[in-house]
């Protein structure tokens, strides 16, 4: 009888540890296969966000472009303000008050990362100094929009109610050679006025310090895709 309930302790005990292995087993694979869809969902995270950043770039650098192009403008008519004699040519006013009236702004969407951010899934990332950096650029990102609200103002309601109400410009984009010749010469004796070197120094300032931190969201950027580049290489 001893012997027999022996056995049967014996046999119980191997039951339950086979159950616990067994256990063990599922959960590892479950963990294995929870890891790799983990991989596999990573994997498709960066390959979006590379060609998110990548129109990122593209974007930003067409708009720090822009504003490189404003300011040779307003260094241009800073010039004959302060320095009369100097002529100005009445082919380049479309262009000048185009540019003086400007204002640019960084639309890049970003669906992939506002969908980790909003959803906190920010953690599927394995890099923390990938993560890092997308948080730096989404702030930098929002202090630049600052800097394009100034550029906005100054346009609307400094440069452009200025030179509406000094110059008919309708006539300036017409074709008549005549009609822009007149207008040019009324800039030029804008050009004298000390509200204009005011205005100019201000076109100035407020695109300067756009394309500063310009510059600032374009070095996060470039880090994020190299991070990107590195971490793709990796999971290949």
């Amino acid at each position: 009888m001893e012997n027999k309930t022996s056995r049967y302790f014996k046999y119980a005990l191997g039951e339950i540890i086979l159950v616990v292995i067994g256990i063990l087993i599922a959960l590892q694979i479950n963990t294995w296969n929870e890891e790799r869809k983990s991989r596999l969902s990573e994997k498709e995270i960066l390959k979006r966000l590379a060609i998110e950043f990548e129109g990122a770039k593209f974007e930003l650098e067409g708009d720090s472009n822009a504003r490189r192009e404003i300011l040779l403008i307003a260094d241009y008519l800073t010039s004959i303000h302060l320095e009369p004699e100097e002529s100005f040519l009445s082919d380049s006013l479309p262009n000048a008050l185009k540019q003086l009236m400007r204002a640019r702004f960084y639309t890049q969407s970003h669906p992939t990362l506002n969908d980790l951010q909003s959803s906190g899934r920010l953690d599927l990332l394995s890099s923390n100094r990938l993560k890092q950096n997308l948080v730096d650029y989404l702030q930098a990102k929002d202090r630049l929009s600052g800097f394009e609200e100034n550029e906005r103002d100054y346009a609307k309601d400094l440069m452009s109610p200025f030179l509406y109400e000094n110059l008919d410009l309708s006539k300036v984009y017409q074709s008549d050679k005549i009609h822009l010749k007149d207008e040019s010469k009324k800039f030029e004796e804008l050009l004298q006025l000390p509200k204009m070197g005011s205005l100019l120094n201000q076109r100035r300032a407020v695109t300067e310090e756009a394309l500063t931190y310009s510059f600032t969201l374009e070095e996060i950027i470039n880090d994020i895709l190299e991070e990107l580049g590195e971490l793709k290489a990796l999971k290949k």
